[in-house]
């Protein structure tokens, strides 16, 4: 599989998710292999093997690109973290 069409299914995968992207979305890397911006501070590059983005904690995380379903579950929370409890923070509810 190219990685052309396995961030076009990634695409895919994450309309299904709710997450729209553009053509205007897609650059392309000095390797030569593309990346999607989804938000500022959310891009996902996408090599030979895997995709890779920063994630939860400031953390690199990668997914396979065989599997872009799996991938757009993953970015998806990235991209829309649940609701904070503000109990979790020590917050007396209203």
């Amino acid at each position: 599989m190219t990685v052309q069409r396995a961030l076009e299914n990634l695409r895919r995968e994450l309309f299904t998710l709710g997450v729209a992207t553009e053509d205007r979305d897609v650059f392309w890397t000095q390797s030569g292999d593309p990346a999607l911006s989804l938000a500022p501070g959310l891009v996902v590059w996408t090599g030979p093997e895997w995709f890779r983005w920063i994630g939860e904690e400031l953390r690199w995380r990668c997914h396979t690109i065989h599997d872009p379903a799996g991938a757009a579950r993953q970015i998806h929370r990235a991209y829309n973290p649940p609701p904070e409890n503000p109990a979790e923070n020590g917050a007396a509810p209203l």
